[in-house]
């Protein structure tokens, strides 16, 4: 039997090979052809609808999915792909009854549950998105982490047991979830925390915790066990009942003093830390540093560069300026910049570790975020049910940064006149 260069299979594994060879261009006008000789095959829809989401192009990529989705409507991964797309758009209702639609047909498809707590946390739904969010055990990459031997913690109460807290994604979140422990305590609960070593200087000082272990490092004995990001969860928190109480994390004392006799050359101006750069994923932890030039031209500031070794922290050559001296090379772990933010009468960051750790020292903070942006700052919303100090900056459109930043650079001017050194 001989094959078509026509078929409707041929055309697709020939876009899908263009592309992986980077001839995006060539790729797209094969699926095309395809959709227009095979308007009833779901793949073609659903391969150009990829490339279109890649190429930043949403709303043809909505329209793409949806077509998909009309040819096959048992397809979990279309509606999972299809909410993707819908919550970069900010469409929360569509992204949560399309991920609903994908665990419903596929039950197994942790990531279209993973993804609907995101979703329902953003909406502020917090009930019903941490017990969504337990579903990323379910996730390939999630089993392959360290896991712990003991039984998960329930909820229920600790007294005469031992429990293990532990780290389990990056930086921010663990010192967003840090904030529980003390409550974790009040439930009877002494124990242990395991922690990546960039953040155990932070934590030994929460009621309750007897050690706090680098990860890696052997573990005392323990009865249960809970990542932090689980507590949540477990302790039954809404928006009402966040704690609330800052600062929940405190600089070593030495540290502080260190840094404010090396800032005090200052000439009275107004300290502001600076972190335009954090890790690549998720997307939009990163500002093209020239548009920072409206902040770098006001008076009476002086800017100290925060982005922390390892996090893009050269300042670029679009950035250097007499008011601006970069730190980063300096902060050796989350202890030193601490004690730095401490220091500082405001911090301006991009959705990174910093704005946490600012967060929870209850220092004054700036916070620039994209459109789409992470669950925990929610829609919105130009405050931050989490950190009672810090003021949310966000993207009008996506990837455009001009208005927040030109939000930010107003608020500073009206805050630096009125400095009192």
């Amino acid at each position: 039997m001989s094959i078509s260069p026509d078929d409707a299979r041929t055309l697709n594994n020939r876009g899908r090979s263009l592309a992986l060879r980077g001839d995006q261009a060539s790729a797209i006008q094969c699926f095309r052809q395809a959709i227009a000789q095979h308007p009833h095959d779901e793949r073609a829809y659903h391969n150009l609808a990829m490339l279109m989401f890649g190429q930043d192009q949403l709303e043809e990529s909505v329209q793409l999915f949806q077509r998909a989705i009309e040819v096959r409507s048992d397809d979990a991964i279309g509606h999972y792909n299809l909410g993707t797309v819908l919550m970069e758009l900010n469409r929360l209702d569509g992204a949560i009854a399309e991920f609903e639609r994908s665990a419903a047909i596929d039950p197994n498809l942790a990531n279209a549950t993973w993804n609907l707590s995101w979703a329902l946390l953003k909406q502020g739904r917090l009930l019903e998105g941490w017990r969504a969010y337990e579903a990323r055990w379910h996730m390939k990459q999630w089993q392959a982490l360290r896991r712990f031997p003991r039984p998960l913690w329930d909820g229920s109460d600790l007294a005469g047991k031992r429990i293990l807290l532990h780290t389990e994604q990056g930086f921010g979140d663990a010192i967003q979830m840090a904030r529980f422990i003390p409550t974790v305590a009040a439930r009877g609960g002494n124990g242990y925390l395991d922690c990546q070593p960039q953040l155990r200087p932070l934590f030994p000082q929460f009621a309750g915790i007897e050690q706090v272990i680098a990860s890696g490092e052997h573990l005392p004995p323990y009865d249960v066990q809970c990542p932090l990001m689980s507590l949540p969860g477990r302790l039954g928190i809404t928006l009402q009942n966040i704690p609330r109480e800052v600062p929940y994390l405190s600089a070593d004392p030495a540290k502080v003093e260190r840094w404010r006799q090396r800032l005090a050359s200052g000439s009275g101006k107004l300290k502001v830390g600076l972190a335009w750069s954090g890790r690549a994923y998720p997307l939009g932890r990163s500002i093209e540093p020239a548009m920072l030039a409206p902040l770098l031209a006001l008076a009476n500031v002086m800017f100290y560069g925060l982005n922390i070794a390892g996090e893009d922290s050269a300042v670029p050559t679009s950035l250097q300026a007499a008011n601006l001296i970069d730190l980063g090379p300096e902060l050796a772990d989350f202890s030193e910049t601490a004690a730095l933010l401490t220091n500082l009468d405001l911090i301006i960051t991009i959705d990174t570790a910093v704005a946490h750790l600012a967060g929870a020292l209850g220092r004054p903070t700036s916070v620039l975020l994209r459109f789409a942006s992470d669950w925990r700052w929610m829609l919105e919303r130009t405050d931050s049910p989490w950190y009672p100090t810090m003021k949310l900056f966000r993207q009008q459109s996506r990837e455009d940064w001009s208005y927040p930043i030109s939000q930010i650079a107003q608020a500073l001017s009206e805050l630096s006149m009125t400095h009192d050194p």
